[in-house]
């Protein structure tokens, strides 16, 4: 399920009965009087609130907030970029993404707004590392694990 960002109300109704989280991006719903969205179809989705991996967001057609064209705007403008973003706001999400446009994965990014940007689709080899098995380790065990 693909939404554009702009889809949702610009300032969120603080009476809310859930939250729902759509990629580093949380939207507060309330069931009546949410001007513009339809609430009972937004049950219906299916959120990706237990992974970060762009592959199986796509495959299983998991609710994805398309910012490709912002993927593409950093990949093309850029040399170095510094993410800095707080804790639980999608880093791993878009380092996957990262990963699977320089991958050339074509097919991951079909209906997405970078379809119209690239052109090319150039494969780059890719070094992934992830941090996220060394939380709560002292230095000497975090070493080892990176051994």
């Amino acid at each position: 399920m693909l939404l554009d960002f702009f889809s949702f109300p610009a300032r969120p109704h603080f009476s809310c009965y859930s939250c729902y989280k759509c990629n580093g991006l949380f939207v507060l719903l309330k069931r009546e009087n949410v001007i513009g969205l339809n609430t009972d179809a937004m049950s219906r989705f299916k959120y990706p609130v237990d992974t970060d991996q762009f592959e199986l967001i796509r495959e299983q057609n998991l609710v994805y907030v398309d910012k490709t064209d912002l993927l593409f705007d950093l990949a093309s403008r850029y040399r170095y970029v510094f993410l800095a973003r707080p804790r639980r706001f999608g880093k791993s999400l878009l380092c996957n993404t990262f990963k699977a446009y320089f991958q050339g994965q074509k097919e991951l990014f079909e209906g997405l707004k970078i379809m119209d940007l690239e052109k090319e689709w150039k494969t780059y080899p890719v070094l992934h590392f992830t941090m996220s098995g060394l939380k709560n380790l002292k230095v000497s065990e975090a070493k080892s694990k990176l051994e």
